[in-house]
This record gives C-alpha cells, structure tokens and sequence, in this order.
C-alpha cells in the first residue's frame, strides 16, 4: 500500500512540474510590440557661422542674386536664435524690363522706374524639430536637420531715393552633415514687407555653407 501511494505521488509530481515552471504567454500587443528607439544627435552646434548664395527668383522685371552672411547661437538640441543675417542683393534685368525700357525710349516717354531690394537684415527665432540619419547608396549614413524660422526683418529698396521698409521674415530650411565642423545648409524663406501700408511679399532661396565653431562632440 505505501509503495502504491508513494508511486501516485511521484507521478503527479512528474506530471505538474512542468507547468508550474513553463511560462505565460505574452499577451498578443506585448508580443508584437517593438521596443522605441530615439535618434541622439550625433553633432552638437553652438556657435555657427553661415555663408550663402541664392536668389530673390519671382519679380518679373529683375532677378536678385544674393549673398548671405549668418551668426546662429545655439540655445539647446531644438532652439536657436539667428542673432544677425546680412544679405546684399544685385539685380540683374530680365528681358521683359529691357523690352518695357526700350518701347518707351521708342515713344519719347520717360523711362519707368523699377524698385529692387538692394539688401535685408533680419534675425530669426529658429525651432529644429527633425532630426535623423540616412543611407547612401547603402554605402555611407549621413545625418540630417530640418529647421523652420520666423523673425523681423528691416530692408532697403532703391527707389527714386533709397526707402527702408520694415516686415517679416520666415522660411524652413534643411542641413546635411558633413563633417563635425563643415554642414551644408539649403533655406527657403518669404520675407513679407510693408511701404503705404501695402504688403508685398519676396521669396528668397539660399544655399552654402554652415562653420560649427564650437560644439560639444
């Protein structure tokens, strides 16, 4: 009789030992959910230093080329203040003012007068969202920046005489990394200005380079 109860015992214990160690299944959520993983920035910038070649594309009687010099101090990851950006402007005349100007030299009429912005100042409040990492041609990862920036802007405007207006300046703008120190900057802005009340809007392109000249690596 104890040899029959002790086998009983032994069997049961045999029998629910492995359920007593085997593990739960994950719920069907828990299971299927990825762990996230946050992107650090790989460089940091301080202070940056700009230098940029574009345009002023949309008038129709002269299009601006322009050169741009930038100081951005670097507040945090994600804020920024543009403390100062100085773009001079020189307009070259499209054909429709070389073709108005010669109509009216024809009629013995007064030449017109066709305003053109001569340079801008402004500075900007920049916010920088976007950051990431991308493949080349699955060759090399090269790190991106998109931004986006708002602030007043003071501009001078040859008319009969020099005219300064006042308005406000934004864009958004991508950076590409190249090298700690070295990135490349492409910014696409509006600036809005007002003379008589009036305002009048001038898109503005902008490619170059941006100097790191000081950052915590």
């Amino acid at each position: 009789m104890r040899c029959l109860l002790a086998s009983l015992v032994a069997t049961l214990c045999v029998s629910v030992a492995p359920q007593l160690h085997a593990e739960e299944p994950l719920p069907l959520d828990a299971a299927t959910r990825a762990p996230g993983v946050i992107q650090n920035r790989k460089y940091d910038l301080l202070h940056e230093v700009t230098l940029l070649g574009g345009g002023l594309p949309t008038d129709p009687f002269y299009k601006g080329l322009s050169a741009t010099l930038g100081y951005t101090l670097h507040l945090s990851d994600f804020v920024a203040w543009e403390l100062a950006q100085l773009t001079y402007v020189v307009g070259l005349d499209t054909k429709l003012k070389k073709e108005v100007l010669r109509l009216t030299l024809a009629s013995g009429e007064d030449a017109p007068h066709f305003p053109q912005i001569d340079w801008i100042v402004a500075t900007h409040l920049v916010v920088k969202p976007l950051y990431g990492k991308e493949a080349l041609f699955n060759t090399e990862v090269v790190h991106l920046e998109g931004y986006a920036q708002i602030g007043p802007a003071i501009l001078s405007r040859s008319d009969y005489g020099r005219t300064l207006a006042y308005g406000v300046d934004a864009g958004i703008g991508v950076r590409l990394w190249l090298t700690r120190v070295v990135s490349v900057r492409l910014d696409m802005g509006e600036l809005v200005y007002f003379l008589d009340q009036k305002p009048m809007q001038v898109l503005h392109m902008h490619m170059g380079v941006a100097f790191n000249l000081r950052g915590n690596y």
